[in-house]
């Protein structure tokens, strides 16, 4: 059987090995090709080479075999750190090797699998016989039976850029771009907008530098509890209401929960992960708006948490002026040619040396990606109802109307899935569809074998 992974971040490389694991583990031929330009198990997420860029959990929870959940923390004690504590937030750029590691291993343990690496960007996708045409950047095109499109997110979000700023040497617009954030001498002054998870990095690049930040709601991430006790047995999952589900009951599932616990909303927050997707099933499409404007940015600042160290080091910096916090919009910008003044909707202005967005990455499917626009163009592929990601049956394949023989992960099942951006859900995600994929092979079907 041919599959084509398109994306060789962390899903298409999670979606590779459960692949390679379950063709190895029935004795079935498989020919795999993988499409990314750029190194294996990296992605936007684990390109970073500065070791002080961390997992935001803690290594115990980003296995990439579920069967094994401490497979990850041998891999740091064998390989990176022979002390590394379960508990402890692994550097990003290290998992990014585990993941490639990983593959690599089981690809050499593999009996019956092939391996073709292509170093470019898949352009098209169109239905060809039984299977699929893939057509790549240098119009090189591969046939096969099944193609899994793991493509993350798209571009940097940009559309609240002045012109003026976007026009400035002194602006970085996309700031996890190779090279793309220039050397700063110390006593520089730096401007980050937006105050996610991704300013956290870039701040830490900059440590030297004063750094002001700015973001609508002005606030920092969340961190997870320093030197927490030895965990309990954990609680029970909320009980789901047997009444019709609406987002105001969701928001009184989860403020309940936080009263059980007295008030421990980390624990509250981290033990509603095994009803999230039930919960998130039962809510019809005005309730998933609804909670979508109110509570989305709510609930991703609890759920998605920073390493305790890099929370201390914040606060610190904090505390000592080096970093500010406003909660305002940047409205305008004028280069002086010595440095940057942005101009704020709440009538002040900062003067920095260098200005970085911060705001996050849009879908891929807004950021004008050619093969994902065929595909919705020819209705190959569809919108989900919130549109988020693509419509997908179950096993994660494509709701389309030619019937296509493509499935994705992550990122863009996150519409009908909600949890579907954190490793663990991906990579159940990956062996799920790898199931699919190759349950069609061998059920003989002429769909995709």
């Amino acid at each position: 059987m041919r599959v084509v992974v398109v994306g060789g971040g962390a899903s298409g490389t999670l979606a590779a090995l459960h692949l390679i694991r379950q063709a190895s583990g029935i004795g079935a031929p498989l020919a795999l090709h993988i499409v990314e330009p750029d190194q294996i198990g990296r992605g936007v997420a684990y390109s970073t080479g500065n070791l002080r860029h961390r997992l935001n959990v803690p290594a115990a929870g980003m296995s990439a075999l579920p069967e094994e959940p401490a497979h990850f923390v041998h891999w740091l004690r064998a390989n990176y750190d022979p002390a590394f504590a379960r508990g402890g937030f692994a550097p990003r750029a290290v998992f990014g090797a585990y993941l490639a590691d990983t593959v690599s291993r089981q690809l050499q343990a593999a009996a019956r699998v092939t391996w073709a690496r292509h170093r470019s960007r898949a352009v098209d996708l169109r239905r060809h016989d039984q299977g699929v045409a893939i057509t790549l950047a240098g119009h090189q095109v591969l046939e096969a039976d099944a193609v899994v499109l793991a493509l993350g997110n798209g571009a940097a979000t940009s559309s609240w850029v002045p012109p003026a700023l976007r026009r400035s040497s002194r602006f970085v617009a996309d700031p996890w771009r190779p090279g793309g954030l220039p050397q700063l001498s110390g006593g520089s002054t730096v401007l980050l907008v937006g105050t996610g998870l991704t300013m956290v990095d870039i701040a830490i690049s900059y440590g030297h530098c004063q750094v002001h930040t700015v973001s609508r709601h002005g606030l920092l991430p969340l961190a997870h509890a320093a030197d927490p006790p030895p965990p309990p047995p954990p609680p029970a999952p909320a009980p789901l209401p047997a009444a019709p589900i609406t987002a105001a009951s969701v928001r009184r599932l989860v403020f309940g929960r936080i009263r059980e616990l007295d008030g421990d909303w980390r624990t509250a927050v981290d033990g509603m992960r095994p009803i999230t997707q039930q919960l998130w099933s039962r809510l019809d499409g005005t309730a998933r708006r609804e909670l979508l404007v109110h509570a989305q940015g709510r609930w991703e600042r609890v759920r998605h948490r920073m390493a305790p160290e890099l929370g201390a080091w914040l606060s610190a910096r904090h505390e000592q002026g080096l970093l500010t916090v406003r909660a305002a919009s940047v409205v305008g910008a004028r280069d002086t040619g010595a440095s940057l003044i942005a101009e704020l909707s709440d009538a002040t202005s900062v003067q920095a040396d260098l200005i970085v967005n911060c705001t996050g990455r849009c879908s891929v499917l807004d950021s004008g990606d050619p093969l994902v626009s065929g595909l919705l163009v020819r209705g190959s592929a569809r919108r989900d109802s919130l549109g988020l990601g693509f419509a997908t049956h179950p096993d994660g394949r494509l709701v389309s109307a030619d019937e296509l023989p493509a499935w994705t992960l992550g990122q863009l099942r996150r519409g009908e899935l909600w949890e579907s951006t954190a490793i663990p859900e991906i990579r159940d995600q990956a062996a799920e569809l790898a199931g699919s994929i190759l349950a069609r092979a061998r059920a003989g079907t002429r769909e995709v074998a």
